[in-house]
């Protein structure tokens, strides 16, 4: 009697499964269904939740999808994630993101918020960054700065791109 119904099981998930994509109607690329992470993200954004709701929602969320978003959003919603977001986060995800197009996002910070952002980023993506900033907007922020970051990223900025002390590390 309990083989009877294993085979009755087993009949039952052959069923299920049987018959080919083509035959269901459907194709492999097409029935798994992608999460669209950056409509989930701008909605989140565009929402009404509170910060510390917002906040948590957006952490689930990689950095480098975070920064896809960005150039979907007005500078006012740009802003508001500022304001939500802590400074690891904002800075990992300028850290995934192109020089140019992250300078112009750190330009759109408050500089209180911006000084610890870029603080917290390794010392030579900082120096990639501040090199796209224009040299006033640099040498304010680098003398808001702590001294170890300070001392880290000019010591990293004294080389010139082509030598080793450029691709160092001050970790």
């Amino acid at each position: 009697m309990e083989r009877q119904g294993l085979e009755m099981n087993m009949e039952n998930k052959n069923v299920a499964f049987s018959g080919t994509a083509a035959e269901n109607g459907t194709n492999d690329t097409a029935s798994a269904v992608k999460p669209n992470y950056e409509r989930e993200i701008t909605d989140i954004i565009r929402s009404n939740l509170s910060p510390r709701v917002m906040r948590e929602k957006l952490e689930d969320y990689h950095e480098n999808d975070l920064g896809e978003v960005l150039c979907d959003l007005s500078v006012a919603e740009r802003k508001k994630l500022y304001r939500v977001m802590d400074v690891s986060m904002l800075s990992g995800i300028l850290e995934h993101m192109d020089e140019e197009d992250a300078a112009v996002y750190l330009d759109e910070m408050d500089i209180r918020k911006a000084v610890p952002v870029i603080s917290d980023m390794e010392p030579d993506t900082a120096v990639d960054l501040l090199r796209s900033l224009s040299g006033e907007k640099r040498e304010l922020l680098l003398d808001l700065m702590d001294d170890d970051s300070e001392r880290d990223i000019r010591l990293i900025a004294s080389y010139n791109d082509d030598e080793i002390g450029s691709k160092m590390s001050t970790n």
